[in-house]
């Protein structure tokens, strides 16, 4: 995280929702900063509260497989 941004911004990308799936890229220049990478079918529900964001990424059985909250 760069530390002089004073409002940090957090993006997702999720591409699990059928388009044929890519190997990460580990070469791009930007693949330090991926947190969770993973080539499966999914969605992502996130659950806002106040100034709190959850997220969870669930797979096509409705396994969570990744999940956490922003503050």
């Amino acid at each position: 995280m760069d530390k002089a941004l004073t409002r940090p911004i957090t993006q997702f990308v999720s591409g699990g929702a059928g388009a044929p799936f890519y190997a990460q890229d580990m070469k791009a220049p930007w693949n330090k900063a991926v947190r969770k990478f993973a080539a499966t079918n999914h969605y992502v529900l996130f659950t806002v509260t106040g100034g709190e964001v959850r997220f969870e990424a669930i797979d096509l059985d409705g396994r969570v497989f990744d999940q956490g909250v922003i503050r």
